[in-house]
Order: C-alpha cells, then structure tokens, then sequence
C-alpha cells in the first residue's frame, strides 16, 4: 500500500517535473560552487598573515651615508684579488695598517653600474692609472711622483683647459659629495657642462667607474678628505670631543699624525685619476698645527694639489703655504645656501660679478636635482657674457702667476731706482 502511494507521488511529480533531472542539475551546481570556492581561495584570495607579536626583526632602516655617524672604524675590503706584480712594493713604514686593497676599478669595473653606458660625443680619451703614477701599498694604490720626469697627478689629471681670446672672466664650478647618489651622478654627468670640477666622496660606491666616466666627459676630479669640524657650542667644554664625524677614518684633533696619515692614506688609495685633495668644512686644528701641516705635506709629497672650499677658513691655506711646491686653491662662494631658483639665480648673478671684478671665482655646490637643473640652463648664458668655465688646476696656476708677478713688479720700482 505504501509503495503504491510513494509510486503515486513519483509519477504526480514526474508530471510536472523530472525529479532525476534536477537531482543531477543540483549536483553539478555545487560541484562547480566547491571548485570555484577552491580556486579563489588558492589563486585569487591574499594570503591572510599572522600580525601576532614575535618578537622578531620585521624591517630595518637603513641611515643615508651624508648622516652623521660617531663610529670611527677604518674602511675594510673584501676583495681579495691579487695586484699586478708590475707596481712598485710597499714601503716598510706602510705597511703597519690596512689590509691590502686590489688595484681600484679591477673589481669595482665589474659591479652593476646605473650611471649611463653611452658617453656623449664630446667624451674624451682619458686613462685613470698612468704608469709610474701610482704605487702598491698596504692602503691600495697611492699617488706618487713618477721618478723618470718628475710627472705628477696635479699635472697628468688635470683637465684639458683652452682660455678663449675674447674670455673677460672665469668661474671654478665646484660639486662635492660626487658620487654618493648614483641618480644624482647620472643627472649630473647628462646636464652638466666640461670644464667642471667634482669632489669625489671616498665612501662612494663603485668609484673608480664613476672618475673614468666624469673624466671622459672633461670634468676635473679632486678626492674629498672628511675633517673633524671645530666646536659650534661655546657652552661645551673644549676637553669633549663634540666635533661632527662625516665618517669612518675622518682625521680628527685627537689622533696621533701617524693615525691621521693612515685615515688619510685610506682615502686616497680609493680610487686614481685625481688632481688633488679637497676639504669644504673649516679644520678644527689649532692655528700652526703640526698634524695638518704634516698631512698637507704628505699630499704635496705625492704630487697632489690642495683645496680648501670653505671660504671663511685661512688655517689650511697657511698650512699649505708653508711648502711653497703645494699646489693651493681656495673656494669664494657657495652657490646653494637656499634651495630656491630665485635664490641660487641671484648667488649666480653674484659670482658673475665677482669673477668679473677679480678675474676668476670658485663657486661650490651640493649635488640635487634643483641645482644641476638651474646650473645646467645657466651655463648657457656665460659665452655671451665672455665668461668661461675653467677647471680648478688652472685657477689655481692663474692666481699662483699673479701673485707671482704682483711681487715682482712691487720690486721692479726700487730696482729701477738703482
């Protein structure tokens, strides 16, 4: 009797709709709603994190290098590849301090490099290592002075220089802190002019291609030298060392002229192709110190020139008077104390007046994007002006020669008389 009644209500539903037919029609629908569930969550959906507490280092922070650090340690290398057998041995008084560094570029002409590949036409035959140019030392390869013609960096670096019959006037354009930024070098080698002059920082990355491809354009580089800064605060005891640190192996006060030599040997066997050493901060060594005499000797002894950016600083300039085979040249302006376009336009009105008035002018300026965007468009103006770019190491010569022909014409008088 039931199974009659249950055939009953099959066939009553059969009439109106066939119950197999939506059986299997429900079946696939879920069966396609698990997968499509499935593959959302596998493909599609974003993983969902654990944010609980760990305990565990989740990022770190990395200080830009143009911070100030207070950590004084020596530059170490890693590098381990063996110099060419044909440069000079160390000397026994060097070889007291750093390990020994391979021949700068060997390696570093192999790290990725973002500055541009392709020089512009104007681009030069230059070659940043000259035989008997550099020696082999605990420090890497230092400048020295080639023993068969006397030969030195401050001569064979030097940019190529031509003074135009109709010149009035010229202008050292200086850019320190060169190659700290890879896209700041790569903006400044595409806008810039030749005839400038960068000071490199020696704890730049992958220098030595860096020099090659600022040479190549004709841009004179000169090796920056970290320096302790005097005390700013009159309230601070003069027995803390309160002095800015700009980095590891700064020369500082409170060395030895030894430890100082080694800081300073450090940062010139970074790299080759430089005329000369820079500061642009004031020195923080007490008037006729021995130190920085000391170590300004030790530059002219290599064959380098010295360069003191900072304008209001006369101890370097003494100090480096005191050999008169030193090669000296000091800054008169800096171009970016305001990050304002009307502001360094006006600072470049001013230095065009005072290379006018005096003959020449040593500018100084910060790499950032505003100011090789605004030297670059201002540069452009100077030939109408009969005003020429020039590389410091002929500044340098030209006011060596009108000093030299100032005293000698205040003689020239009194010798007549006679």
């Amino acid at each position: 009797m039931r199974g009659l009644s249950v055939t009953k209500v099959k066939d009553t539903l059969d009439g109106f709709f066939p119950l197999r037919t939506f059986a299997f029609a429900l079946g696939l629908l879920m069966s396609i709603l698990i997968v499509g569930v499935a593959i959302y969550q596998i493909f599609i959906a974003a993983p969902v994190e654990n944010i609980s507490p760990t305990g565990k280092t989740i990022a770190m922070i990395e200080i830009p290098e143009r911070e100030i650090s207070k950590t004084i340690q020596p530059i170490e290398s890693t590098i381990e590849k063996e110099p060419p057998k044909d440069i000079p041995s160390v000397s026994d008084e060097e070889m007291d301090s750093p390990p020994a560094l391979p021949h700068p570029g060997a390696e570093e002409a192999k790290s990725p490099e973002t500055l541009p590949e392709t020089l512009p036409d104007n681009s030069l035959d230059i070659e940043d290592s000259l035989a008997g140019l550099s020696e082999e030392t605990a420090f890497g390869y230092l400048p020295i002075i080639r023993k068969s013609d006397g030969l030195t960096s401050f001569q064979a670096y030097a940019s190529p220089f031509k003074l135009n019959p109709d010149t009035k006037s010229i202008i050292s354009l200086v850019m320190v802190d060169y190659g700290l930024s890879d896209s700041l070098s790569n903006e400044a080698l595409k806008t810039l002019p030749k005839g400038l002059n960068f000071v490199v920082s020696p704890y730049s990355d992958n220098l030595q291609p860096k020099i090659s491809k600022a040479r190549a354009k004709g841009i004179e580089i000169w090796m920056g030298i970290p320096l302790q800064q005097p005390e700013t605060s009159p309230e601070t005891s003069p027995k803390i060392l309160t002095a800015t640190h700009i980095g590891p192996n700064t020369i500082l006060t409170g060395l030895t002229i030894a430890e100082n030599k080694s800081r300073l040997q450090t940062h010139l066997g970074r790299a080759t192709g430089y005329v000369g050493i820079a500061f642009d901060t004031p020195p923080s060594f007490p008037s006729g110190s021995d130190s920085l005499e000391g170590l300004l000797n030790i530059a002219s002894a290599r064959g380098l020139g010295v360069a003191q950016l900072a304008p209001q600083d006369t101890l370097i300039k003494t100090a480096a008077a005191q050999n008169a085979q030193t090669p000296y040249i000091g800054g008169d302006l800096w171009i970016d104390t305001a990050l304002i376009k009307k502001d360094i336009l006006n600072a470049l009105s001013e230095i065009e007046k005072h290379s006018l008035e005096t003959g020449h002018t040593v500018a100084m300026f910060h790499p950032s994007p505003l100011m090789i965007k605004v030297i670059g468009e201002w540069q452009t103006s100077l030939a109408e002006k009969h005003i020429q770019l020039a590389p410091l190491t002929y500044t340098s010569k030209l006011i060596k020669s009108s000093s030299h022909s100032s005293s000698k014409s205040e003689k020239t008088p009194d010798h007549e008389s006679h």
